[in-house]
């Protein structure tokens, strides 16, 4: 099964943000705009991963329990990946954008200690962001856009099954905690 484990953005974050989207949405209808009850910040992908190892992942994720809830504050829109044609439409972090990363660091060592590698998916430069669209029919052209902030709290983490489906990939909880 395909596996990551993701940090949720919470309510009224998501609402703020899609307030900011809709403008978005209806200028580039041909972008494939990621549905909100979708959006998050993957920490930590694992790609394909054998079910008995599902135990040892949640383990890995839960061991940041307790290290408290994110304020983060969204301030501007990027496309990834950087010098190549963008695929991605992403929301970066004025605010909390250390703390996500910590957060990912953490989890991705934990993975590593008991033995499960993240598929060759390692992060090198890891820059903590939300997609909030995929490349269309037309390519993903948008300089990068200030927004109004977005501010709100992320407290709940989750290890999610993640299957490419033709209308879009479709995502199970199977685990989740609050930090």
């Amino acid at each position: 099964m395909r596996v990551f484990i993701a940090l949720e953005p919470g309510e009224e974050f998501l609402e703020r943000l899609f307030i900011q989207i809709l403008p978005l949405m209806e200028k580039y209808p041909h972008f494939r705009w990621v549905p909100k009850e979708k959006l998050h910040i993957t920490l930590a992908f694992l790609g394909e991963l054998d079910e008995g190892l599902l135990p040892t992942v949640i383990e890995a994720m839960e061991t940041v329990v307790g290290s408290g809830e994110i304020n983060a504050i969204g301030k501007r829109f990027f496309t990834l990946p950087p010098r190549r044609e963008a695929s991605v439409l992403a929301l970066g972090f004025e605010k909390g954008g250390e703390e996500i990363s910590s957060l990912a660091g953490i989890i991705i060592e934990n993975l590593k200690h008991r033995g499960i590698s993240l598929g060759g998916n390692e992060r090198k430069g890891f820059i903590p962001h939300i997609t909030v669209a995929r490349k269309g029919k037309e390519a993903l052209k948008l300089s990068e856009k200030e927004i109004e902030p977005v501010q709100g709290l992320f407290s709940r983490l989750g290890v999610y099954k993640s299957e490419l489906l033709p209308q879009g990939p479709r995502y199970t909880i199977l685990a989740s905690a609050y930090l």
